[in-house]
């Protein structure tokens, strides 16, 4: 009885768990999607889910596209996040790969860092978004 108490206890926390990172997760999302729509305009997408005009409309994907390669987050009906990697070839999608959120942020903060080098714009834009006015 005891050992069937702990393992429903043990599948408890594990699925609150879960949840709390799932809900950090889709907190990232929308930070790092006001951040970039507010710097980079551009080079940003972002469509979001929900009634037009609900309170709040979670973003359902966000869309990031540099030169050759283009980012996706996409936020499921249920919260499941997913990132994909993809080549970008006259603005055009050709090949797409999954790969974690962790991932996905540090290769966008990669391509945010060479954007910043080759153009003055796009590197004072930067600065407010890692100053955190957006």
């Amino acid at each position: 009885m005891e050992d069937n108490l702990d393992n429903a206890l043990k599948v408890e926390v594990l699925a609150e768990m879960l949840n709390l990172d799932r809900q950090k997760s889709a907190e990232m999302v929308e930070t790092l999607a006001k951040m970039l729509e507010a710097a980079l305009p551009e080079h940003t997408s972002i469509k979001r889910a929900g009634w037009f005009m609900s309170k709040t409309r979670p973003v359902s994907e966000l869309s990031v596209q540099f030169d050759s390669v283009g980012y996706l987050i996409e936020r499921s009906n249920k919260g499941t996040i997913t990132a994909k990697h993809q080549k970008i070839v006259r603005g055009i999608a050709l090949k797409s790969s999954d790969m974690t959120l962790e991932d996905c942020m540090n290769q966008i903060v990669e391509e945010l860092k060479n954007l910043a080098e080759k153009s003055s714009s796009a590197r004072m834009a930067l600065n407010h978004f890692l100053e955190g006015r957006y």
